[in-house]
């Protein structure tokens, strides 16, 4: 593949395309992205800071695991990452000092979760990109991308604003769309699949975005759990677990450990998400550090002793931020014309192709599986771009549409999160054989694709109907 490349979006995403391309040879390839450059990944006094909303917590799955070992970047990323042993959690009606534990390693799982910040993901891929590929990516932050503009004959022209230079354009021969959710990319590409209507290249392409019928909003705060003996609590806190909490008014809390931070005087660093809805007034009418440690001790009391004064006020004074619309695109997740010699081609990667709400990391860490499969059909088709991008569609694009379709269900209510989630869990006890673990342990197994985690739960929600109604029958019988 010989042709100028362009990637929008230097977040995971982006970095890990660029620096699957650079893996594969292939040089000359720009990437822009509006944000400034994450800090380096050993900046510890950068890291362990949660003052600020730009980095949030990550947990890598089995999936994203194996393509990041596919790029060679995964020990890297362990110098900086907490590898869970396990969950704790309290539900309504769990006491304070008796909540549910989970033990990974005792469950046999082959991949542990590792958890790190988002943007410390992205600072390990410009590390080694910067390191092994210098010559071969050139990187640009503070620039944004303002429009893609597909001129006659096809070529794409991606339009610039850049503080330094101001307003100016670039040629793509492949540009690659991760700019997450608001994607420009993906915007372009739906204006020239309108375009093309009636024309020999006419091309499908379509944005399904849901409604949000499960607004919530959220907000961040450190937590700062006592690990050692002189730290007296309620309860014996334990390193490398996740923590979560429920209470009856639909309020949550998850808390994951932050990457390494060095020597920590006893204290293990964990950032906590509380979500909540639009109308909690204890939230919305929050002021003040006592107001936020009331909301605590009345909803998370186990959690108090972990909570700085500093921490409490700003969590008071912060805004309510609201996660994404469910979204993805298809039928293909690419276009253009790259089977001409002058032509220039666009990709779908991550967000931009398939946007969720970060339940359980799948969005990043299927955003990773994309990067990979789009290495995997440029060496199917020996770097051969226009049949290796129908190859990547192929392989991504359905994925994409399962993703989404089987995320909305953790968005939904008791009758279509809680209960299959309970069903699942007892027939998979009593015949695990017959029957798979819950859906989100199977979508989190690097064995599944999601196309086969919808494919088995449709199967197994047929037989458990069948099943129940044939225990109905019966009892009626007796």
């Amino acid at each position: 593949m010989i042709c100028p490349t362009v990637v929008i979006g230097s977040g995971p995403a982006g970095l890990a395309t660029a620096l699957m391309l650079a893996r594969q040879g292939i040089v000359g390839i720009k990437l822009f992205d509006q944000l400034s450059a994450p800090p380096k990944p050993d900046n510890i006094s950068y890291w362990g800071n949660y003052e600020g909303e730009r980095s949030y917590l990550i947990g890598l799955n089995g999936k994203g695991q194996r393509a990041l070992q596919e790029l060679g970047v995964m020990d890297r990323i362990l110098n900086y990452s907490t590898v869970l042993n396990g969950a704790i959690s309290w539900d309504p009606n769990s006491p304070i000092d008796k909540p549910v534990e989970r033990d990974f390693i005792a469950m046999g799982k082959k991949y542990r979760t590792v958890c790190l910040e988002r943007d410390r993901i992205s600072a390990c891929l410009l590390a080694e990109l910067e390191e092994k590929f210098p010559d071969a990516v050139q990187i640009q932050f503070n620039v944004n991308c303002t429009e893609i503009a597909w001129q006659s004959g096809a070529l794409c022209e991606v339009h610039l604003s850049d503080p330094e230079r101001g307003n100016y354009s670039v040629t793509a021969g492949l540009l690659v769309g991760a700019d997450g959710t608001n994607s420009v990319v993906r915007d372009s590409m739906l204006e020239l699949s309108a375009a093309s209507k009636g024309t020999k290249r006419q091309f499908p392409f379509y944005v399904r975005r849901f409604e949000d019928k499960n607004v919530r909003y959220y907000r961040t705060i450190p937590l700062y759990l006592p690990i050692e003996p002189e730290h007296k609590t309620t309860f014996h806190w334990k390193l490398n677990m996740s923590y979560s909490a429920r209470v009856a008014s639909e309020v949550n809390l998850e808390a994951l450990p932050g990457g390494w931070m060095g020597p920590t005087d006893g204290l293990s660093t964990y950032l906590a998400v509380i979500l909540f809805r639009p109308w909690d007034t204890r939230l919305t009418d929050m002021r003040t550090s006592d107001d936020a440690r009331a909301f605590f001790a009345e909803l998370f009391p186990a959690f108090v002793p972990c909570l700085r004064d500093a921490d409490l006020e700003r969590f008071a004074q912060k805004k309510d931020r609201k996660f994404p619309r469910f979204m993805f695109a298809g039928p293909s997740l690419h276009c253009g014309h790259a089977d001409t010699n002058s032509g220039s081609s666009a990709v779908l990667v991550g967000d931009s192709a398939h946007t969720v709400k970060p339940f359980f990391g799948l969005g990043v860490n299927s955003a990773f599986e994309d990067v990979a499969a789009l290495g995997l059909a440029l060496n199917r088709t020996n770097g051969l771009l226009a049949p290796a991008l129908a190859e990547y569609s192929l392989l991504r694009a359905k994925e994409a549409r399962a993703l989404v379709q089987l995320s909305r269900v953790f968005d939904g209510s008791l009758v279509r999160f809680v209960l299959p989630l309970i069903v699942d869990s007892f027939c998979h006890r009593m015949l695990p054989s017959v029957f798979s673990p819950p859906t989100i342990s199977l979508m989190q197994n690097e064995k599944f694709t999601y196309t086969m985690v919808q494919r088995r739960k449709a199967w197994e929600r047929v037989l458990q109907g069948g099943l129940f109604a044939g225990f109905l029958s019966g009892f009626a019988v007796a």
